[in-house]
């Protein structure tokens, strides 16, 4: 080939390698004067007259994809007994051995610059109608200048002349539907995505990693996933929960687009492995305990009343809310000192727990001092309105829901889009009112939320901080900063504290807490997550029938009835 010069336009240089069962040179363009990349396509592929027009309707598609994270494709030729594509020309190689099958967990940090690079171009070839398909190792090509990783808009295309070893290494990623190569869809490729962040998290791809590995592949692929901890133990538990949801064998109850699967990634490695419960609970705990051996010692003496003098029992109260501190085991990263409100507002992974408890009321007191260092509100400009949906919406959802927000996601369902859950899930919060706020913190997240603003339709501004392990932990102080309170207000600690006292530009808006925090649980505190938000109902919401509707799309709020 190297010399040859094919319909008199491209002149063949050099062979730069082999990229998914394709033959890959470097050519000159002698019309234009400029270098591409000529892919020559297997004989089986250029001889069979009835592929060809399949090719043709798909390189159409393909052409006008344009994105950084796609191999241009600008042509696709025949001359004589060959048949070859024609991309844009970039120095790339196929993805190295490091992210092949068995080479071994790769660092999370890595893993997920890939995904996310890797979804933004999935989604780009599906907004233009385009499902890759045959998404592996041997298909993903590394610009060897950036280092950034490119798609192949063909390589679905090129499979069935290719050899044995691709066509496998493709069929280790493919979604239970995805029978054959030719059965493609967006929700296959967003199964094919989660799958190879699988496999580099944790060395081995979703089939090997289960426990019965003799199963036909459509058996195998139509069950859950394995665990992903149990093969590599650091990474989160909330990472199998997110592997549950972006690997389901129903394409439906997946995510809605690819970009979606790698922030569902994300939240899911932010967390750190799941931490001892918070001191509140072991003291709820402990005052249970406490009190059963109370009545465990009125039993007894009551039962030796008549053989011997009565035993006087001095009974130990019980709990109440009030009588244990809310200390959870929060962390929380290191803030900038002044950062104006909202600056991110990452997707969570929540548990999923089916919880009911009482709430008990929360406490609003007024300030009649001033602390050493003064906290003074700072005016905002005023939240940007979150639209109602109109009757004329075009939103269509695989999902649909079906809890007790339904009747409000179906009213702000275009500024909240699809849901990422049927329904909302809960677990174990603390919550702590401010003077012009409140905050809330999941023990199953590990995430903190902050609102700004009236607890009404006016509404106001949000903020997420990720609960993780570079923050407060038990054993630091409980108290972040010294400052002096005023007469019945209270400075926050903990986490709380730690937010509070390491953010100036939120330490300002919010005030000073109106009451400590306090621990709720058994389904008080209720979020559910969609593409663009969040609905949140917390312990006041619980008893008067309102929630939040947060927008990430503008980072403000409103309160109203579900």
């Amino acid at each position: 080939m190297i010399g040859r010069t094919l319909q008199d336009r491209y002149r063949i240089d050099a062979q730069v390698g082999s990229w998914c069962g394709t033959e890959v040179y470097r050519a000159m363009d002698l019309q234009y004067r400029r270098p591409v990349l000529v892919r020559v396509l297997p004989p089986a592929l250029a001889d069979d007259e009835s592929l060809w027009p399949r090719l043709v309707a798909r390189a159409e598609r393909v052409v006008n994809v344009v994105h950084p994270g796609v191999l241009r494709l600008l042509s696709l030729e025949r001359d004589q007994e060959i048949a070859f594509l024609v991309h844009e020309y970039v120095s790339a190689s196929p993805l190295g051995p490091t992210w092949q099958p068995g080479a071994g967990p790769a660092e999370p940090a890595q893993v997920l610059a890939y995904i996310r690079q890797l979804a933004e171009a999935l989604d780009a070839l599906h907004q233009a109608g385009v499902s890759h398909g045959a998404l592996c190792p041997a298909c993903i090509l590394v610009d060897d200048n950036t280092g950034a990783l490119l798609l192949d808009a063909m390589a679905v295309a090129t499979l069935q002349g290719a050899d044995q070893a691709t066509r496998a290494m493709v069929a280790l990623y493919a979604a239970p539907e995805q029978v054959n190569p030719q059965d493609l869809s967006p929700a296959a490729d967003r199964y094919a995505l989660a799958a190879l962040a699988f496999q580099w998290l944790t060395g081995k791809d979703v089939h090997a990693a289960r426990e019965d590995t003799g199963l036909p592949y459509e058996r195998q692929a139509a069950l859950a996933p394995p665990s992903a901890t149990r093969l590599n133990p650091s990474l989160p538990r909330a990472v199998d929960r997110a592997f549950a949801v972006l690997l389901h064998p129903e394409a439906a109850r997946r995510p809605q687009s690819a970009t979606a699967v790698a922030m569902r990634l994300a939240d899911a490695l932010r967390q750190p492995p799941r931490a001892a419960r918070p001191r509140w609970l072991w003291g709820v705990v402990g005052g249970i305990v406490a009190l059963l051996l109370v009545v465990g010692g009125v039993w007894a003496a009551s039962r030796r009343g008549s053989a011997g003098p009565q035993t006087t029992a001095t009974a130990q109260p019980a709990l109440t809310a009030s009588a244990t501190a809310v200390a959870p085991t929060a962390t929380q990263e290191p803030l900038p000192t002044d950062t104006s409100l909202p600056t991110e507002s990452p997707s969570p992974e929540l548990a999923s727990a089916t919880k009911q408890p009482s709430v008990a009321p929360t406490t609003t007191r007024t300030a009649t001092r001033r602390p050493t260092t003064p906290v003074t509100m700072v005016p905002t400009t005023p939240p940007a309105p979150i639209p109602t949906t109109g009757s004329a919406s075009t939103l269509t959802c695989s999902t649909t829901v079906t809890g007790i927000f339904a009747d409000l996601w179906y009213t702000y369902r275009d500024a909240l889009g699809c849901p990422l859950e049927a329904e909302p899930i809960d677990g174990l919060w603390a919550e702590q009112p401010f003077e012009y706020g409140h905050m809330y913190w999941s023990e199953d997240a590990d995430l903190f939320l902050v609102t700004i603003g009236a607890d009404d339709s006016t509404g106001g501004r949000w903020q997420m901080f990720p609960d993780d392990e570079t923050a407060w932990q038990e054993g630091m102080p409980n108290k972040t900063c010294d400052l002096e309170e005023p007469s019945g207000l209270d400075l926050p600690e903990r986490g709380f504290g730690y937010i509070w006292c390491n953010n100036d530009a939120l330490r300002a808006n919010i005030g000073w807490g109106t009451d400590t925090e306090r621990g709720f649980g058994d389904g008080v505190v209720l979020f559910q997550r969609f593409e663009h938000g969040y609905i949140l109902r917390d312990s006041d919401g619980n008893t008067n029938g309102l929630a939040y509707v947060l927008s990430s799309k503008t980072g403000t709020y409103v309160r109203v009835p579900y």
